[in-house]
């Protein structure tokens, strides 16, 4: 939470420590990044370099999704929608595109999933932002 306003003081989160804005997906709006870069270069230093700096100042802790979020609920409300679409976590694609689980808008398969036990994977896999009811049976159903 540290990072935005390290980068581009003044910056806060809507929600710090409530919220996250790390996310799958994200529309940018070329507009609202140009506008972005020329507040943080304002004092002549490049873009990258003052990320490199923020992030070490917060202890290597970064992140350009936060910081695009706050930048763009401060200066451009009326342009942000918040979408939270229905997604899988999986381990395997291809068996979840010859079954996808129901309800999902996408499916997404984490290279870091790939080789674990089932055990391993109880926890790891899932759909996110659905029905809720259905991920606790199937969870308890795996033991």
């Amino acid at each position: 939470d540290k990072f935005v306003s390290a980068i581009l003081p003044g910056l806060e989160k809507r929600r710090a420590g409530k919220e996250t804005a790390v996310c799958h997906h994200a529309c940018l709006q070329r507009d609202v990044l140009e506008d972005l870069f020329a507040r943080i270069e304002g004092d002549g230093t490049p873009f990258w370099v003052a990320f490199r700096e923020a992030a070490k100042a917060c202890g290597g802790r970064a992140s350009e999704y936060e910081l695009y979020h706050a930048f763009a609920c401060r200066f451009f409300p009326q342009r942000v929608v918040r979408w939270m679409p229905t997604f899988a976590v999986v381990a395997d694609a291809e068996a979840a595109m010859r079954s996808p689980p129901a309800g999902v808008t996408f499916v997404v398969a984490h290279s870091h999933l790939r080789g674990l036990s089932k055990e391993e994977l109880k926890d790891r896999e899932g759909v996110i932002n659905g029905d809720t009811q259905a991920e606790i049976l199937r969870l308890m159903v795996q033991g």
